[in-house]
């Protein structure tokens, strides 16, 4: 293939989940890793919420995922004694997936399962060179395939080659940030106890570092030790037997690791592209950002990147939209990159603080924590990711915090019959087009929003008994099963959901519904030709 739509460039998790987006939207492509094939290495290991969700409605087989530990908590520990706890069941509360360990390993086998299901193969040993030529519309780049140039014509290029970006470097885009004083290391392997915890996550925080031990598959467990490498560290990097002197040094005897399937020490950095598009190149996952990776949202960030710039180099390349709509990818995602870094930054602060009264304001406030359920639920939804607001979006219109259906933020659950079976509203996010919910009377405009949009839209029509409409509205039809629905939308609301589950614009019956169209025209090409009444209940197609 010497041209493509979209040339990606690193098939780690990031890169496999774009490319699966791509090749379900039907958007010619190309995927290349230098590496020989798929990664051995478990770095990154939990799969959180947000993550989760969004590899489901790129069809992941869930029993590929369902190989990971559920983790239902994180207990945290200092001086010998457990400090507090944050329980995760306010995600369960949410029906959202619960987090799962799940190293990365396992999580790219999924997504190329899924690639492969999808007609898409991977070229492996081949490497990104340099960027040949580039003008306003396309964009030449230089491969080289086991030593052999290969050059690729291609409308965007998509930097998902991690932190040392080849792809970063050659579009002259800044890597700011700095580096950790602490080392870290990584051990996954048995441990001589077996009676630690198989759900949860636990943080060990003594003067010296932190300890984080977390559940694996298997029986086993990740060890995750900071230390201060001082003058004496080995040069050849630590050993099975210098980890285990760790441990027995912070009292942890307990972890003593028996035998190691996979060791590595490393430094870790906190780094922000300074923008994460340049021409016609785009940055995703960890070549636009590192970060500390306590709580584990390295690559669940990478993750929802993908999916946030593949439906929108998607729409603006099959349905002629305009490129405004991939640089809202930049506008939205990179906020978050930085909100992640922060929070991130912080709690490794915490864990290595070394002054007696710093640690003991600091038990103290992980104590209170605990305790206080709405101050957790807000912790919990923010690691899973299910929190993210975009409402600052070009891709949002204003809204106000009255009803469940906020523009800019997830999409929650709403349960529905639907052909007769019980469901939710989320699952019609399998269909990668926009989503357009009517309730009540407002059903009357979605023959007219399914006939403009000339089939770039789904449309849901939600009442509370299916005697409201006609024999002959053919439409897809939700019977709204506690009533959320209309208590969020009102009784001739409309709701434009986007393709990655996100809510872009919200319409009652006591609004205008210009902005509404005007989204609907932005993110799936539909124009609208009928009167702009604030009261569309006059058709009398649904009552």
């Amino acid at each position: 293939m010497n041209s493509c739509d979209v040339l990606i460039i690193g098939a780690g998790p990031t890169g496999l989940s774009l490319a699966c987006e791509l090749a379900r939207r039907g958007v010619t492509h190309l995927i290349v890793d230098r590496r020989d094939g798929p990664a051995t290495e478990p770095r990154a290991l939990v799969l959180w919420s947000g993550a989760h969700e969004s590899l489901l409605a790129l069809g992941v087989d869930p029993d590929d995922l369902a190989q990971g530990v559920e983790l239902h908590g994180a207990t945290y520990w200092s001086r010998g004694r457990r400090i507090g706890r944050i329980g995760f069941g306010s995600l369960a509360d949410r029906t959202v997936p619960m987090p799962i360990s799940l190293p990365q390993p396992a999580v790219e086998a999924a997504l190329h399962a899924r690639y492969r299901a999808l007609g898409g193969k991977v070229r492996w040993h081949t490497a990104f060179e340099r960027i040949e030529v580039a003008d306003a519309t396309r964009t030449t780049a230089l491969l080289i395939d086991r030593g052999a140039a290969e050059t690729v014509t291609t409308q965007w290029i998509v930097g998902a080659d991690g932190a040392h970006s080849r792809v970063r470097g050659a579009a002259g885009i800044p890597f700011e940030g700095a580096t950790y004083p602490e080392s870290f290391v990584l051990v996954d392997g048995a441990l001589t106890s077996a009676e630690e915890s198989r759900t949860e996550a636990q943080y060990h925080l003594h003067p010296d570092g932190v300890t984080v031990v977390v559940p694996l598959p298997d029986g086993l467990h990740r060890v995750f030790l900071s230390f201060d490498p001082g003058p004496d560290a080995p040069a050849a990097g630590l050993t099975l037997e210098s980890v285990n002197a760790l441990l027995h040094a912070r009292a942890l005897d307990r972890f003593t690791v028996r035998q190691a399937d996979w060791i590595s020490d490393f430094r870790i950095h906190r780094r922000l592209a300074s923008r994460y598009i340049e021409d016609r190149v785009v940055l995703v996952g960890d070549a636009a950002h590192i970060h500390s990776p306590v709580g584990g949202q390295g690559m669940n960030t990478g993750i929802q990147d993908a999916v946030n710039l593949g439906w929108k180099l998607a729409a603006h390349l099959e349905h002629g939209l305009g490129e405004s709509l991939v640089h809202s990818y930049e506008v939205e995602r990179r906020p978050v990159a930085q909100q992640v870094s922060k929070v991130s930054n912080v709690q490794t602060r915490l864990w290595t603080l070394r002054k007696p009264w710093h640690r003991a304001i600091r038990d103290g406030g992980i104590t209170a924590v605990g305790v206080l359920r709405p101050v957790t639920g807000r912790i919990v939804a923010s690691l899973a990711q299910i929190d993210l607001d975009y409402g600052h979006s070009p891709l949002t219109t204003s809204g106000t915090a009255r009803t469940g259906l906020m523009p800019g933020r997830r999409l929650g659950h709403y349960p529905i019959w639907i052909d007769g079976r019980a469901g939710a509203v989320r699952q019609r996010l399998a269909d990668p087009r926009p989503l357009v919910i009517a309730a009540g009377a407002a059903a009357n405009e979605l023959a007219v929003i399914a006939s403009e949009s000339d089939g770039r839209v789904q449309t849901l029509a939600i009442a509370d008994r299916l005697d409201r409409f006609d024999a002959d509205f053919t439409l897809p039809i939700g019977i709204d099963r506690d009533g959320a629905l209309f208590r969020d939308l009102g009784s001739t609301g409309l709701a434009l959901i986007r393709p990655d589950g996100y809510i872009a614009a919200v319409s009652t019956g006591t609004t205008t519904r210009e902005p509404f169209h005007r989204l609907l025209a932005q993110l799936a090409g539909a124009t609208r030709r009928h009167s702009d009444s604030a009261n569309p209940a006059e058709a009398g197609t649904a009552s």
